[in-house]
């Protein structure tokens, strides 16, 4: 072994070396970090278009209804979800839900409630025993922070009488014989307290028909959107939108209470999922 010790131009080289060794795995490292995100980001743009193709087809659903009706998550993929299930010609059962929490997760729980609605919708036949059954089969499922609240209304045009649910969801805003009003309505959302406690909390509402009537369903994306002053919309910015606007189709009513709750939140960023349906029954 030889006990020469280093020149300087030796340890300068070395560290020169040893510089450039450890930029080049930094950058590879980076590399590695850029093209994970990028298979992420590819990802969760396939679960975007995957949920948005779940959203129902509004269109020939049942004559008599005017239908509107959108949804925007908060993040790339969202917890809120709609759905338009024709019971038959003359039934339509609606259904607005909320999963607590946001993104992925929230997202897969609301594919399977929505699955288990469309089946149950097939076999019972008022909205308080089809909530009744779906929180039967995912109850157990969830994790003990999670719950799902869900509204629901079914449309009877040959009664003329639309029956109404809620498990632990926003009240709905109807507008009828000149008043714009809400019905808040008794229910545990999905998965809270025990299967007893869950179906003696539901109550059914039915009210009857009238043309001109119109029914807002929503999520609390909506009414809790704040602006940069950390002030919420609120309900009633909603109530007064309808009430000035009832001869409007259900899309442009739709499309004012958004444009309103955009130019309220201005600048500010969108803290959950936004989802509405707005229906206005224009009788046969």
């Amino acid at each position: 072994m030889s006990d020469k010790s280093y020149s300087e131009e030796d340890i300068d080289l070395l560290q020169s070396l040893a510089s450039q060794c450890a930029v080049a795995l930094e950058n590879s490292r980076l590399q590695q970090e850029e093209i994970y995100k990028q298979e992420i980001d590819e990802e969760l743009e396939i679960a975007h278009n995957i949920q948005s193709a779940l959203l129902p087809d509004k269109n020939n659903l049942i004559s008599g209804l005017d239908i509107s009706a959108s949804s925007k998550p908060a993040k790339i993929i969202g917890g809120d979800y709609y759905d338009l299930i024709k019971i038959s010609d003359t039934k339509l059962l609606v259904v607005v839900a909320d999963v607590s929490g946001k993104g992925i997760p929230a997202a897969l729980y609301m594919s399977k409630v929505q699955a288990m609605i469309q089946f149950a919708a097939g076999i019972f036949k008022s909205p308080r025993d089809i909530l009744i059954e779906v929180n039967r089969h995912i109850k157990d499922s969830l994790e003990k922070k999670s719950f799902i609240t869900i509204l629901m209304a079914l449309f009877d045009i040959e009664k003329g009488n639309v029956t109404i649910c809620r498990a632990g969801h926003n009240p709905i805003l109807y507008h009828k014989s000149g008043e714009t009003k809400s019905l808040p309505g008794k229910g545990l959302g999905i998965g809270v307290g025990s299967f007893e406690q869950f179906e003696i909390s539901l109550e059914e509402v039915v009210l009857s028909l009238e043309k001109g009537d119109i029914y807002v369903f929503y999520s609390d994306g909506l009414t809790e959107a704040m602006n940069k002053a950390k002030e919420m919309y609120g309900l009633d910015r909603i109530s007064k939108i309808i009430q000035r606007n009832i001869y409007k189709s259900s899309d442009d009513l739709k499309n004012d209470i958004l444009s309103s709750i955009e130019k309220f939140r201005e600048d500010a960023i969108q803290h959950d999922d936004e989802t509405i349906v707005v229906i206005k029954y224009a009788s046969k």
